[in-house]
């Protein structure tokens, strides 16, 4: 049956296998925990409205989370991701709605369902509750900018819980299964990379049926009072977040970038010595040897048909386009061991010009898992240490610049108060933090210099206010003006009030 009505297996859940599945279920549940406990107030604010919200959204996740299930897989027989159209939408309105430690419930209703139908593992109900509290976060943020505003629609909140889940999902399929080391790794990377676009197309539609539910209901979310964000209250957390988003950024780019080449090159290599190694046995080929059972083992496996009976694709044999020795045809196919599902083999075929025979190689795809691994480790050490050499640099350039405007801050209130304000020592620059230091100087000898002169003219109206004497006012004046101007003496001449000679007087 193409598209399932409700669930894709039977309906049962599991355990993990390992246990590092045992050590990320406790993870998710310490954290989880903590977080509804940390805020356990937004269940006071809910009011029968969110309950009964919390209770028809829950619902519709949990029957919407499998509900016409439609197979996605990348080859015939690799695995298939199960995509259904619907399962983002209560995720997206219970973010927009509830306050997030309550959305979660939502999200644990959908990854129930999510268990019970496809996965069967705990994992899930973990996964959505922690994708669905990660888009509350992201719609329910009321912070100025841009940036901000993009990340509360609806649309690109799910693309990103999409690309969590997907994240998250894959080290779920690592730590859960049977297998371990790099056959792990290789078998987590096949079913996260098989769960990413149906999870994209997932959020994409949920995100513009929420859309445009919440544009034709607009009294469902009221908007809310823009406020800075913590990056525009402090100079050092903004200098803080732009370099590790500017850093996370490079990191993951590089990070494929730097997958992709030491895959490739990996490929490339192995595939060569497999072919060579054909050539130089093709006169003498040894019996088929049988399948290991070490999953890790990396002991070439020989084979040879005749070439009437050898088909690439009756052996689910993919060819490797961008990767083909000189002499040979390279492939990978999906392991045949059964204990191991989804793990991949290389394979290299090559035919003898002088033989009618089809000689193949095989060897587990660990094998180039390792090699790359041996390849990229050393680059991807020094990128680790010089992020985090830069990351202190930028913290210890972020003081250097804070904490001189702190003081700068600090000088004003106490300019402002009358007080009396030194430079402190480091601020003794010739930068521009040393040109602010030193405008602030000046300000308060400029302001200081006004407020003698105002107290003198003020000192001086009080004597003259309140002398109705010529002859007491008069020195009073002098007196102020030989303060006011530094000068030696002062000689004032006045009209005699009674006629008569001039009146001099001098201080």
């Amino acid at each position: 049956m193409p598209v399932e009505l409700w669930g894709v297996h039977e309906i049962r859940f599991g355990l993990p296998d390992r246990l590092w599945g045992y050590l990320i279920l406790l993870s998710y549940i310490l954290i989880l925990g903590f977080l509804i406990y940390r805020f356990r107030a937004d269940w006071h604010t809910l009011g029968s409205r969110g309950w009964r919200w919390l209770i028809g959204l829950g619902a519709a996740a949990f029957f919407t989370s499998q509900f016409l299930a439609y197979p996605v897989a990348q080859t015939a027989d690799g695995p298939a991701a199960y995509l259904s159209l619907l399962t983002a939408v209560p995720l997206l309105l219970a973010a927009a709605l509830l306050p997030p430690t309550v959305a979660l419930w939502v999200g644990v209703a959908a990854g129930l369902g999510h268990t019970l139908g496809a996965t069967h593992q705990l994992f899930s109900l973990f996964e959505y509750a922690s994708v669905t509290m990660f888009t509350a976060v992201l719609m329910q943020q009321n912070y100025i900018g841009w940036r901000y505003r993009w990340l509360r629609e609806p649309i690109v909140a799910g693309l990103a819980g999409a690309l969590l889940l997907a994240v998250l999902s894959g080290a779920a399929t690592f730590a859960a299964g049977p297998a371990s080391g790099l056959v792990a790794l290789d078998v987590a990377l096949v079913v996260g990379a098989a769960s990413l676009w149906p999870r994209l197309i997932e959020g994409i539609v949920g995100g513009l049926i929420v859309t445009f539910i919440l544009r034709a209901l607009p009294e469902l979310k009221p908007s809310r009072p823009l406020v800075p964000s913590p990056t525009q209250r402090s100079l050092q957390k903004r200098l803080t977040f732009n370099y590790l988003a500017f850093t996370a950024i490079l990191l993951s780019l590089t990070l494929l970038v730097l997958y992709g080449v030491a895959i490739t090159i990996s490929t490339r290599l192995i595939a060569h010595n497999m072919a060579e190694t054909l050539q130089v046995i093709t006169p003498s080929p040894p019996a088929t040897v049988a399948e290991s059972s070490d999953p890790n083992k990396k002991e070439y496996r020989f084979a040879r048909y005749h070439s009437a009976d050898w088909s690439p694709t009756q052996e689910g044999l993919t060819a490797l386009w961008l990767v083909q020795p000189a002499q040979g045809t390279a492939y990978w196919r999906w392991n045949a061991n059964p204990d191991f599902t989804y793990d991949r083999e290389l394979v290299v075929a090559t035919t003898h010009p002088q033989s009618s025979e089809v000689m193949v190689a095989i060897v587990p795809y660990t094998a180039v898992l390792e090699q790359a691994w041996g390849i990229g480790w050393p680059l991807l050490l020094v990128m680790l240490i010089a992020a985090a050499a830069f990351y202190a640099h930028v913290l210890v350039i972020g003081r250097d610049i804070t904490t001189p405007l702190d003081e700068m801050v600090d000088a004003s209130k106490t300019i402002a108060a009358g007080g009396n304000w030194t430079p402190a020592p480091h601020l003794m620059r010739d930068d521009e933090i040393g040109q602010l230091q030193r405008a602030f100087a000046q300000m308060q000898r400029s302001m200081r210099k006004r407020l003698n002169e105002l107290s003198l003219l003020l000192g001086v109206s009080h004597d003259v206010a309140t002398s109705i004497d010529i002859y007491e006012g008069i020195p009073a004046i002098l007196r102020g003006a030989l303060r006011g101007t530094g000068a030696i003496g002062a000689r004032a001449v006045v009209p005699n009030p009674g006629g008569g000679n001039p009146l001099t007087f001098g201080e």
